[in-house]
């Protein structure tokens, strides 16, 4: 069984346990407060549990990996603000939407009310700021993959993943608007459920009441989107790399080549060869070199390989570079000083 699978089973065992433990206990001591206190881990496992099961389903068809590292990555396996900011919100609105639900079912039950006469409406609904806020987040998850597919390029995943603090980054430069944009979320979420925390309690759990789901405030609403909209817009007008030309071209295996291009930061990154990483000699802002370049496996139709510059958050697009298959050549000095001699 994987480990997954197992999660999975585990998850399901704590669930029906805890089911069962809240009906012998809201039966036996008819208190309040614990019957809320097991709703809210039975709404925390329900949600696990389908976030569990929507993981196994991607695993099993082969769009994502074991170890869940393309959750929060994007195709370039960097790690990604605005996934996990939209992975925060929705795990959290969805687990306080669980345990609302599971709470009025449980106050008209005890309360012997006919579900029939109940205000589904507002039971099963959601505040209007709320949904404002599920759908700004979504939309800037949307808005950041299709700059990332724009600016960066799609690679295999590298035997290193870059580090999760990399999110801050932009082009290897900590970026004010990634700052912000993470600090309001951490901060958000953690307001909003003190919200609804604090929202319970002061609720008088009695039987056949309806206790409603909290709205965001206002403030915050605007504050997350602000910061979200200075993250895109910051994303937008970066700088991007990219290579411009190499030199010698065609270029010939086990010597060396120059690669030249704007913008490929002051840190010195590796330069991939289809997917072959090559670590360079030199490394400035506007020109890399390689002093011996490495067996390449390349199309025998054409010996054309995609050159790309990897380098903190940023991938340079591909670049089409001719390589011939040939090696070990002599120099064209050498051959023409031996016919010198002759």
């Amino acid at each position: 069984m994987e480990r997954v699978e197992k999660s999975l089973f585990a998850l399901s065992v704590l669930s029906l346990v805890l089911l069962l433990l809240s009906l012998v206990l809201s039966a036996t001591l008819n208190n309040s407060m614990i019957s809320v206190i097991i709703l809210f881990f039975m709404a925390l496992l329900i949600v696990f549990g389908l976030t569990y099961f929507f993981v196994h389903i991607l695993i099993k068809i082969g769009l994502l990996d074991s170890d869940l590292d393309g959750i929060i990555r994007d195709s370039d396996w960097y790690p990604s603000l605005s996934r996990l900011q939209f992975i925060l919100w929705t795990f959290l609105i969805g687990f306080v939407y669980v345990w609302f639900l599971l709470l009025n079912v449980w106050l008209a039950h005890c309360g012997d009310i006919d579900f029939k006469k109940l205000e589904w409406e507002t039971i099963l609904g959601l505040p209007d700021n709320l949904l404002l806020l599920m759908g700004i987040t979504s939309l800037t998850t949307v808005a950041s993959k299709g700059l990332s597919s724009f600016k960066y390029s799609t690679r295999q995943k590298p035997s290193k993943l870059p580090p999760l603090g990399t999110m801050l980054l932009e082009n290897q430069i900590p970026s004010v608007g990634r700052y912000q944009m993470f600090l309001w979320t951490c901060i958000g979420t953690l307001t909003y459920f003190v919200l609804v925390v604090t929202a319970v309690s002061r609720f008088h759990a009695s039987c056949g009441n309806i206790i409603e789901i909290p709205d965001c405030p206002q403030v915050l609403l605007g504050l997350m989107g602000i910061s979200q909209g200075a993250y895109l817009g910051g994303k937008s007008i970066s700088k991007s790399s990219g290579i411009t030309a190499i030199i010698p071209a065609p270029g010939i295996m086990d010597r060396s080549i120059t690669i030249f291009g704007p913008n490929f930061g002051p840190n010195k990154g590796v330069v991939l060869f289809n997917e072959t990483e090559v670590k360079p000699s030199e490394w400035t802002n506007g020109m890399i070199k390689i002093d011996r370049l490495p067996q390449i496996e390349l199309d025998s139709n054409d010996n054309i390989c995609n050159v790309r510059v990897v380098n903190g958050s940023e991938i340079t697009p591909p670049y089409e570079y001719e390589i011939s298959p040939l090696k070990n050549l002599v120099p064209l000095q050498k051959i023409l000083s031996t016919d010198t001699i002759e």
